[in-house]
């Protein structure tokens, strides 16, 4: 009866923490702009969607510490359209891979942790290429 009550409270435990974790929102994928998630709580990281240029976005309660810096500020494409590039986060907690999901060429995307600039954008080759 004690392990029964001991597995119980230990379900109960789990669903608790699993409901304290927020769901991130659905995006219409089919949009100019869209927002990733980070780890961090005040960070986000905007991409345009059609053309690859990628910001990181850093909100707080407090003005001053609300702002928005580039990451990737030139267009990667002549021939831009919406929902051409997209993102996937990785395990590495400052780091996403921007997509072009028409020809398949990879980005390795660096947000900082502050507004101190280590931000950093940088192609991934293709291996098979050679």
């Amino acid at each position: 009866m004690k392990f029964h009550r001991f597995v119980f409270l230990l379900m109960t435990a789990a669903a608790i923490e699993a409901a304290d974790q927020p769901v991130p929102p659905q995006q219409n994928i089919a949009v100019p702009f869209r927002l990733f998630n980070t780890s961090n709580v005040y960070t986000v990281v905007k991409l345009d969607t059609r053309d690859g240029r990628v910001w990181q976005v850093q909100w707080n309660f407090e003005t001053k510490l609300r702002w928005e810096a580039p990451i990737n500020s030139q267009p990667l494409t002549n021939s831009p359209e919406v929902g051409r590039f997209t993102l996937y986060q990785t395990p590495n907690i400052h780091t996403f891979i921007l997509v072009d999901q028409q020809s398949g060429r990879l980005w390795q995307v660096n947000w900082a942790g502050g507004d101190d600039g280590a931000r950093g954008f940088f192609a991934i080759p293709d291996a098979s290429a050679d």
